[in-house]
């Protein structure tokens, strides 16, 4: 997957330049192969450099609100579910966003659009794309 990761880093890191938002490349297992400095308009500072050993297994969503991660989960597998049902061309076609409430690093939650898209697709895994802003 990091071959393919990096095909898509570019196009990633030219999103996260344009817009006031965090992007991120993940896939199935939820390894990450990208995340963009935007983060930090969390205002959080442990973001991990790409191309470190430590972006691997960057743990999002511990900063979810417990009650939104259990439905986030809920919310993936049954996504997954209805994608992986799909031929893998068809999978990329799709584009899911909900929202829930991220912390901030003053103990606030506030509420996060996170938009997915797969952009790669393969026989036991897929990458893909995450884009989330803070809501108004």
């Amino acid at each position: 997957m990091k071959i393919l990761a990096q095909k898509y880093i570019p196009y990633a890191e030219m999103l996260a330049k344009i817009g006031n938002n965090a992007v991120f490349i993940v896939d199935k297992d939820e390894h990450y192969y990208f995340i963009s400095d935007k983060f930090k308009l969390f205002g959080y500072d442990d973001i991990p450099q790409n191309n470190s050993n430590e972006i691997q297994d960057y743990p999002l969503k511990r900063r979810i609100h417990p009650d939104d991660l259990a439905m986030k989960e809920l919310i993936d597998e049954k996504i997954r579910e209805f994608l992986s049902a799909l031929p893998k061309e068809e999978q990329v076609q799709y584009k899911y966003i909900y929202d829930y409430r991220g912390m901030a690093t003053d103990g606030v939650y506030r509420r996060v659009t996170n938009e997915m898209q797969r952009l790669e697709v393969t026989d036991d895994n897929y990458l893909a794309l995450g884009i989330i802003e803070i809501a108004p």
